[in-house]
C-alpha cells in the first residue's frame, strides 16, 4: 500500500469523526432546552468520550466533574441561571 493511500484513510476516518461529534454537538444544543444543563452536558460529554473510545469510567469522572465544576463556577461563583430544562433540575 502507498503512502498516500494510508494518509487518505486516516484524513476519511478523522472526517467522519469530525462530523459525528459535530452531528454530537448538534443534538447537545437541541437537548440543552429541553432537559436542561447538566443531564444535557453529561450525556453530550460521556458520548463524545465514548466515541474517542475514553474507557467507560473515564468518560462517566470527566463528565460528571465538567458539569460540578460548570455549575459550581457559574452557577454559584458568578449567580449565572445554567438551563433547567422543562425537568427544573437545578444543576
Amino acid at each position: 500500500m502507498e503512502e498516500s493511500d494510508v494518509s487518505g484513510i486516516d484524513r476519511r476516518k478523522s472526517t467522519i469523526k469530525a462530523a459525528a461529534l459535530l452531528g454530537f454537538l448538534a443534538l447537545y444544543l437541541m437537548l440543552l432546552p429541553w432537559v436542561g444543563f447538566g443531564v444535557a452536558t453529561v450525556v453530550f460529554a460521556f458520548a463524545s468520550m465514548r466515541f474517542l473510545s475514553a474507557s467507560w469510567a473515564r468518560s462517566g469522572i470527566i463528565s460528571v466533574a465538567i458539569v460540578a465544576f460548570v455549575y459550581v463556577l457559574f452557577g454559584v461563583g458568578f449567580r449565572v441561571p445554567l438551563p433547567t430544562g422543562v425537568l427544573g433540575l437545578p444543576f
